[in-house]
C-alpha cells in the first residue's frame, strides 16, 4: 500500500500577513490586525499560519511563548473578544534553543471579521530578536 501525503495547497497572500516581533522578557504585545473580511464564506472554512523561526536564545525549559488568537467585530481593538479563541505555545529547550516552527489552524465557528495575535513570553528568555510571521492561507 502506498503511503498517503496529504496535499495542502495554500497560497499566502501578503495583504492577509503581517509580522510581529516577539517581546522579550516576561513582556507581551499584540499584532496588527487582519482582515478576513465579510464574505458569504463561514470562518471554520479559513486556515490561520503562524511561523515561528529557529530560536537558539529560546533555551530555558519550560519558559513558554504563548501566542494567543483574538477576533473582533471592528478594527481596533476596543470589542476585542476577552478570550483567545486558539491558543498555540512553544516550549523552550534547555542548552539548543527551539526549531523553527509553523503552526496551522481552523479559524472557530463565530470568529469576527478582525483577527490578530497575542504574545506572551516566560520569565526568563528575551524573544525580543525573533519576528514571527501570521497569516491566513488561501
Amino acid at each position: 500500500m502506498a503511503t498517503q501525503v496529504p496535499n495542502q495547497r495554500f497560497i499566502r497572500d501578503a495583504n492577509l500577513s503581517v509580522t510581529k516581533a516577539l517581546p522579550s522578557t516576561s513582556s507581551n504585545n499584540t499584532s496588527g490586525q487582519i482582515d478576513i473580511g465579510a464574505g458569504p464564506f463561514n470562518p471554520e472554512q479559513i486556515t490561520i499560519e503562524v511561523a515561528l523561526p529557529a530560536m537558539p536564545l529560546h533555551v530555558t525549559a519550560g519558559n513558554k511563548l504563548q501566542i494567543q488568537l483574538y477576533s473582533s467585530a471592528t478594527s481596533g481593538s476596543g470589542d476585542a473578544i476577552t478570550s483567545p479563541i486558539v491558543e498555540f505555545d512553544q516550549i523552550g529547550i534547555a542548552s539548543t534553543g527551539t526549531g523553527a516552527q509553523v503552526f496551522t489552524a481552523k479559524l472557530p465557528p463565530g470568529t469576527a471579521r478582525y483577527i490578530s495575535f497575542h504574545n506572551i513570553t516566560g520569565g526568563t528568555d528575551d524573544l525580543s530578536s525573533y519576528t514571527a510571521t501570521y497569516s491566513i492561507l488561501l
